[in-house]
Order: structure tokens, then sequence, then C-alpha cells
């Protein structure tokens, strides 16, 4: 893939639909780029209220977070790239979710 420096990629269900997330679950972001970035990651709720769980730098990041009120969320990844690249030739993202019951 291919991303422009400062664009917000927004993680929506298969339907397009934002995630329902049910309290308690806990959400790991992983980010391999191929390029040394700065990136942050949160997450959105159904009233647009922005909550940012990561900020850092480099080619490799990880954040977990616990969602606390169940509700409709999509989550966020912002990649910051050095002036020298204007785009990320390679961008892997993995994003798991887990309820504990």
């Amino acid at each position: 893939i291919s991303i422009e420096s400062g664009k917000t990629v927004s993680f929506y269900d298969s339907n397009g639909s934002m995630f329902y997330v049910s309290g308690g679950t806990t959400v790991t972001f992983r980010v391999n780029l191929n390029v040394s970035s700065s990136v942050k990651m949160g997450y959105i709720n159904q009233n647009g209220s922005r909550t940012q769980k990561y900020s850092g730098s480099g080619t490799s990041h990880k954040t977990s977070f616990t969602i606390l009120s169940s509700g409709y969320y999509r989550f966020y990844v912002r990649y910051y790239v050095e002036k020298t690249y204007s785009k990320l030739q390679y961008g892997a993202v993995c994003c798991e979710m887990f309820q504990r019951y």
C-alpha cells in the first residue's frame, strides 16, 4: 500500500460500519512500516469523540488498550513520515480484539 504522510486511516467492520465493542474488550494494534515514522493510534466513539492511545516513532509500533464502555467505535492510525519521504511504500496493520468473560 502507499499512504500519504499525515493521512489518517480508519478501520471499520466488514460492512463499513463502526465496530460494536463490548465493555472490557482489549484491542491490540501492531503497525510495521518500511520507513521510520511518527504514528498515532486510538479510537473514535459513536459521538465522534477521539481518544488517542498511542504515540511513537520508528518502524515498528504496538499498543493495547481496553474499551471500558460498550458501544460503537472505529479505530484509527495516523502516520507522519519524514520530509524526505512523501509516501510510505509499505505498511502493515494488524488489529486484534479480545473479550474477557
